[in-house]
């Protein structure tokens, strides 16, 4: 199973490759609650304006329906950095 900090390593990268960045900026945070989370549990915040922000995002929402019962559920992106293990 993937961990924490490769997860969130990624979901970086990912945005990071999405607006043409080669090293992480923290103006990114802004463009995405899913990097912010990650970005925040990573450690790479540097400014207390920064960290707050991030402290208050949840993240992208996965959402699935349980076709059987009808019921939604959802998941966010700290939810779900908080399920994934620190280590393989």
């Amino acid at each position: 199973m993937i961990t924490k900090k490769e997860f969130c390593q990624h979901i970086i990268q990912e945005e990071m490759t999405a607006n043409n960045e080669t090293e992480f900026k923290s103006a990114l945070i802004y463009m995405s609650s899913s990097v912010a989370v990650c970005a925040e549990y990573l450690g790479l915040l540097k400014t207390k304006q920064d960290r707050d922000y991030a402290s208050f995002r949840g993240g992208s929402f996965v959402a699935w329906v349980n076709e059987k019962t009808g019921e939604h559920y959802t998941l966010s992106t700290r939810e779900l950095v908080s399920l994934l293990p620190e280590t393989r």
